[in-house]
């Protein structure tokens, strides 16, 4: 996830309305206390996506968990008669601020090793991005450097999507180099097997970057009629298996350009497997990696409570997830690796039955950071006996050694945010059942701005016969209000962003009252402070134009918008009610 918010086309800068004021323009760029704020927000706030910002240099980003986004990729740029990098370092002939070469001055360069990097490839070079490549030519900087070093995983790129042939070798090639490149290049196993059996599998990785999320690794046995009957889960990590090689800044002194130092070595994994309730026969042992999503399908979707459920518009378009690639000739459309044939026996030597799956999953209380689960005990025949359960959250296990009961609690949540639960059951022997039917489960609580602004102090400072003229205090928020609206009776008619409004185009002898509400940025839930203490009610007679006093309105709460609505205001000849929206809203 890009990060926006800040500064124009959320861009994070203010150019040129920014931090140089030599040019006569006023800096209108926030501070770096409150940048590095809002770095620290969003990094709190998102622990499972990968999150990416622009200018590596910015006030907190050295040490959030955050990656970066370039937005010039790999751009060369004219200034003052010279065309440098926008992407490369000095070194490469690249501007004080290019990209790469504030990760440098930051000690960033090797943040891509856990966060991803990815960006905008400059528009202008869009369409003749790889037409030399790996070399570049005129604005376009040398690709096959700007993709090594900056280990890209993706790029924005609106003029490629649609203008480039997928026959094209150097499409092909600068395309491929991007991101992770995964490979098999061996798995060792007993071809015969009638219980428990060993699985060695090697993955290496021939990209620029790492696959960044934990996914992971499922085994599996495939009959000939092409049928997956029996799979295993695994505790296989992918996010280990980093790039083999990595090119070298010619600032770090490893030697002259291009050095590639080894960094990442060839992974083995291995897993016990148990064919348990496996006829006997010949099948193919296969390999994939679980997409979490594939969990989220459009029952999923139109299941989850009101306040979180997307529309049906959105749901009706809902794809299958996409399985991961693999630089493996023989990886199917499915996503499933063929590591060679093995048969079985159909016996087993002890517990070579599986438990059964847990029923009655249900959620049992919810707190801001925690859901509480419970579920039927499962049953096992095998002999060994039930040994616990795994939970799953979204896919990804949670539990690291097996329940033993029948109830759980997961903590360390986020409040206001929507998780899905599944059970399996373990036995003694290993064997593992089949998952219970998932479930949903929403934190309480809210999730971002949760303070409503001070309600504003209306007075009237002026009227005529077809005009009233306002003014009140400013209202504070602990985010910021940028605004307010006004409202006529029920209606608003304006947004002001300053403390004062002159409504006009009225009627004589119309008794109407008029509120003023604060606004911040929007929020995912609506909710009104205390009302505001009302001051004495002025007493006098009324001239055919005057503006009636209207009784201060209870402070109610509406679900589904996120909104933040402060407390109404009561002053002699009108009244006023204040509302905000916070940014954090998700």
């Amino acid at each position: 996830m890009s990060l926006g918010l800040v500064g124009l086309w959320g861009e994070w800068h203010t150019w040129p309305y920014d931090r140089d004021t030599a040019d006569g323009y006023p800096d209108l760029m926030p501070t770096d206390a409150t940048i590095s704020t809002l770095i620290n927000a969003f990094d709190s706030a998102f622990d499972n996506i990968q999150l990416e910002v622009r200018y590596p240099g910015l006030a907190g980003t050295q040490t959030a968990d955050i990656g970066f986004h370039d937005d010039s990729w790999p751009y060369k740029e004219h200034r003052g008669g010279q065309l440098k990098s926008m992407t490369l370092p000095r070194s490469m002939n690249g501007w004080d601020d290019a990209f790469t070469q504030i990760m440098l001055d930051n000690g960033t360069e090797n943040r891509w090793t856990t966060h991803s990097i990815g960006g905008e490839a400059r528009p202008e070079i869009q369409g003749s991005l790889y037409a030399n490549y790996p070399a570049g030519g005129g604005q376009v900087d040398d690709v096959l450097a700007a993709t090594e070093l900056t280990h890209i995983s993706w790029m924005i790129n609106q003029t490629g999507a649609g203008g480039y042939s997928p026959a094209d070798p150097k499409v092909a090639a600068g395309v491929r180099k991007m991101g992770y490149n995964l490979h098999i290049p061996q798995a060792n196993f007993n071809a015969s097997n009638g219980g428990t059996f060993k699985v060695g599998v090697t993955v290496q990785n021939d990209g620029v970057a790492p696959f960044y999320y934990p996914w992971k690794f499922v085994l599996g046995l495939r009959d000939s009629s092409g049928s997956v009957v029996k799979t295993w889960d695994t505790d296989w990590d992918i996010r280990t298996v980093q790039p083999l090689k990595i090119r070298a800044f010619p600032d770090w002194n490893a030697g002259a350009d291009p050095t590639y130092l080894d960094f990442g070595r060839p992974v083995n994994f291995s897993a016990n497997l148990n064919a348990a309730g496996v006829p006997a026969g010949n099948y193919q042992l296969v390999l994939r990696v679980r997409n979490p999503l594939e969990a989220i399908t459009q029952q999923v979707l139109r299941d989850r409570p009101a306040s979180v459920r997307l529309t049906d518009w959105i749901i009706d378009r809902w794809r299958p997830a996409y399985p991961l690639s693999f630089a493996n000739a023989n990886q199917g459309a499915d996503g499933w690796v063929d590591l060679g044939q093995v048969s079985t026996t159909g016996t087993c030597g002890g517990d070579c039955t599986a438990p059964s799956a847990p029923a009655g999953l249900a959620v049992t209380a919810r707190t801001d950071t925690s859901v509480s689960l419970s579920w039927s005990a499962s049953t096992d025949s095998g002999g060994s006996g039930l040994r616990g359960y795994h939970v799953y959250r979204s896919g990804t296990k949670v539990t690291a050694t097996p329940v033993t009961g029948t109830s759980f609690t997961d903590t360390g949540l986020t409040a206001g945010r929507t998780y899905q639960y599944t059970v399996e059951a373990v036995d003694n022997a290993g064997n593992v059942s089949a998952r219970s039917a998932a479930v949903s489960a929403t934190t309480t609580g809210c999730s971002g701005d949760c303070t409503a602004p001070t309600a504003p102090t209306l007075t009237s400072t002026g009227k005529a016969a077809t005009s009233v003229s306002l003014s009140w205090n400013g209202a504070t928020d602990n985010v910021g209000v940028t605004g307010y609206e006004v409202y006529r009776g029920t209606t608003r008619v304006a947004t002001p962003t300053g403390t004062s409004y002159t409504d006009e185009g009225l009627t004589p002898r119309r008794a109407t009252p008029t509120r003023s509400r604060p606004r911040t940025p929007r929020a995912t839930s609506r909710r009104r402070a205390t009302p505001s203490p009302s001051s004495p009610r002025r007493t006098r007679a009324a001239p055919a134009w005057c503006w009636t006093t209207s009784t201060a309105a209870r402070p109610t709460r509406r679900a589904r918008r996120t909104t933040w609505a402060s407390g109404r205001e009561e002053t002699a000849s009108w009244t006023a009610a204040a509302r905000a929206w916070s940014p954090a809203g998700r």
